[in-house]
């Protein structure tokens, strides 16, 4: 089951959010801040997050470049939600690291999708890096 961390500041799209992934199989941890979600992404596993860009004045890119610049979440997919559905907004979210950007107000079957293309990319990854693992000397050898 994929553990999806939403993090999203608007108490009732929590609510939906956390009801939507529970339905369609996944477990929600829901959380307000950007804050909370480092604490999280500290103690618990979480296999994909859902972050709003505006989180009570801040932005959710900033948790974007956080996740990015750790070895243990660099390869953590991300998908971020925008109220801000001009191509530019779109742009800094996936230059920001962002692995997909939906628009507010957004389909549920675009979202779910969505969710369902990010974690199977998370287990693809997974898999190879065990794979690539277990002929770790055979890999290290091979160019880039």
């Amino acid at each position: 089951m994929t553990t999806v961390l939403c993090v999203e500041d608007d108490a009732e799209l929590r609510l939906l959010l956390r009801t939507l992934l529970r339905r369609h199989g996944c477990t929600p941890v829901t959380v307000a801040t950007e804050q909370e979600a480092r604490r999280v992404l500290d103690t618990a596993p979480v296999q994909l997050v859902v972050a709003d860009v505006r989180l009570n004045g801040r932005s959710g890119l900033d948790l974007v470049r956080w996740l990015r610049g750790r070895p243990s979440t660099r390869t953590l997919p991300v998908l971020v939600l925008s109220g801000d559905a001009r191509p530019e907004a779109r742009s800094a979210g996936l230059r920001a690291g962002a692995d997909a950007y939906l628009t507010k107000p957004f389909r549920v079957d675009d979202l779910l999708g969505t969710v369902d293309d990010l974690g199977g990319r998370r287990r693809a990854l997974a898999s190879s890096a065990v794979s690539i693992g277990a002929g770790a000397g055979l890999a290290a050898s091979s160019p880039r």
